[in-house]
């Protein structure tokens, strides 16, 4: 079998979206697929398992299988990819354990998941007939840890569960990555951006008897909200991809159709803008689209990278490039009138808030993702009081008797005050979002929300907090009530079934959107994302759109439609 492989993740695709982007794969001369495997999706509370709709694994394996394409399976506990929490789910936070450890903690869980996981791949093997020619231990452990028990453990559970065939590994190419990421005898890959023949001759140097695989060529790279949107050079891309080819590398594009991030699922990082080496380390979240410059863009479509590295390769092995796949795809720009709002404030209800002395995270409530919001009441001192959040995750709306006075985001310098004549009373009331929990590094693992304390001035604590988890009710809005503040906006819009959309979102603020229930996933107008991608699939000839909009809406508007997202 020729191996070329690039990664799809179906936890990213809208259910009936998967076929057209596989097609394509084939067209260009894939014959095997490779995705990661989210805990935090498959078991979002302890206990409780999901394998339908986006977390079809089941039937991926089929679709895979009935194409007759390979498949690169990487169920390990962590996955990184730019989601959030690396793939481990958050309930796991909550308690005192070392994460991607032997920790007998950390790994009771693991066999708990196992236990349901395997029994939905096993199947699929191919010492079963199925189309699974390779599953990962962990992702880049080499990076993380030092816990070689840890990595054997992961192994046995897996055989213990069935699991048989190759294994694998797939880390970074410096010799801490492969000192503390590799297993002994266990296939060993290698994840790089375009240095293929430095990568390759790495790996070689400590594993050469066998075939290099490469388990992620970075091919595109991830986006950041309010950081620039800097594509890769297709030239530089095509010349790494060649030269790979040429060292005997076993390819696997990373990513080659990337997706979207529906629901809140989007990670962050802890570093700096690409190429700004004087900004400071910090917390930067990425975006809910992962087209992450993939050759295969966000509605799954072929990008000029798709067809220069296709060239290149056909050209390699000395064959015709293959025709390309009859696949009929069209977009559309339905008519989106909004002329539904209601004030936010109107659905709060602190009969469900829990009364602490500090504030309370979100793990600490039960509360997996999203809003919530913190209330206590504040004296004033007759001056201006500086607010303080040092453990805030990640952003925080101040608000005083409900007058909006300015917004904290860790890492970043805004000032927000308190001004409150001496001796009286006010409400603050803090509208705190987790915008993406750390996907990769030491700070893998944080808890939301208000980590810790608020504090005014030179340090005085605040006291006495309501905290109340947020499942905002998109569905109360009624009738047309301008509001500056926070609010809840709905419309109806007719559309054609099966033709994608995006929804332009450059006159709006901050927040995210559902259609017809399906959460798509937040919007920010920093950029460098203004869209939002509206599968076809979703989409009936009647529909309704849900807002949650941070910053208000003045009157009944028309939501713009457009048929290409617009990365900036």
């Amino acid at each position: 079998m020729r191996f070329l492989a690039g990664d799809i993740h179906y936890y990213r695709i809208y259910p009936g979206g998967l076929r057209r982007r596989l097609e394509y794969m084939k067209a260009f001369g894939i014959t095997v697929v490779q995705t990661y495997v989210p805990w935090n999706l498959h078991e979002p509370q302890k206990g409780t398992f999901c394998f339908d709709g986006l977390c079809d694994l089941e039937g991926f394996l089929k679709m895979a299988k009935e194409m007759d394409l390979k498949v690169l399976l990487r169920p390990s506990p962590y996955i990184c990819s730019e989601w959030d929490n690396g793939g481990l789910p958050y309930w796991l936070n909550n308690e005192n354990m070392s994460l991607r450890s032997s920790d007998p903690r950390f790994m009771r869980h693991v066999a708990d998941y196992y236990k349901v996981l395997c029994p939905v791949f096993v199947p699929y093997l191919h010492s079963n007939g199925g189309p699974i020619i390779g599953t990962c231990i962990e992702n880049e452990y080499g990076s993380y840890g030092s816990d070689a028990e840890y990595l054997t453990q992961l192994m046995e559970l897996l055989q213990e569960n069935g699991v048989d065939g190759a294994f694998y590994t797939t880390d970074g190419y410096a010799p801490v990555h492969m000192q503390y990421g590799h297993i002994p005898g266990i296939w060993a890959g290698v994840n790089y951006r375009v240095e293929s023949k430095r990568a390759i001759d790495a790996l070689r140097s400590v594993q050469p008897d066998k075939p290099p695989l490469i388990g992620e060529y970075w091919s595109g790279r991830a986006i950041h909200k309010g950081e620039p949107y800097c594509a890769r050079n297709i030239n530089d891309v095509v010349g790494g991809f060649v030269e790979a080819l040429e060292n005997g590398g076993l390819m696997t594009f990373y990513m080659f159709a990337g997706g979207t991030n529906f629901g809140f699922m989007n990670g962050a990082n802890y570093g700096r803008t690409f190429g700004v080496s004087d900004r400071p380390m910090r917390y930067i979240p990425h975006t809910t689209t992962y087209e992450d410059d993939a050759l295969l863009n966000e509605q799954g479509l072929p990008t000029p990278k798709y067809f220069a590295c296709r060239k290149a390769f056909w050209d390699f092995i000395g064959q015709p490039e293959p025709p390309m796949p009859d696949l009929t795809y069209e977009a559309q720009t339905p008519e989106i009138k909004i002329t539904e709002c209601a004030s936010f404030w109107d659905q709060v209800d602190y009969g469900k808030a829990v009364k602490s002395i500090e504030p309370l995270t979100m793990e600490e409530l039960g509360q997996d993702y999203g809003y919530i919001l913190y209330r206590t009441e504040v004296t004033g001192s007759g001056a201006k009081m500086k607010l303080y959040i040092p453990g805030l995750g990640d952003r925080a709306d101040a608000y005083l008797d409900r007058k909006y006075l300015g917004t904290l985001m860790r890492d970043r310098p805004q000032e927000v005050y308190l001004d409150i004549p001496r001796g009286q009373k006010a409400t603050l009331e803090l509208l705190v979002e987790n915008m993406g929990r750390i996907n990769f590094g030491e700070l893998l693992g944080e808890t939301k929300g208000i980590n810790g304390s608020v504090l005014v001035s030179c340090g005085v604590h605040l006291y006495h907090w309501e905290n109340l988890p947020l499942d905002i009710d998109l569905e109360k809005a009624s009738g047309f009530n301008p509001t500056s503040g926070p609010a809840v906006l709905k419309g109806t819009f007719r559309a054609e079934e099966n033709k994608d959309t995006f929804l332009d979102m450059r006159g709006m603020s901050k927040g995210y959107v559902t259609v017809n229930g399906f959460h798509l996933g937040r919007y920010w107008n920093v950029g460098p994302q203004y869209t939002l991608y509206v599968p076809g699939e979703l989409l009936k000839k009647e529909n309704e759109i849900r807002i949650f909009e941070q910053y208000g809406a003045e009157q009944p508007f028309t939501l713009p439609t457009v048929t290409d997202s617009i990365l900036e």
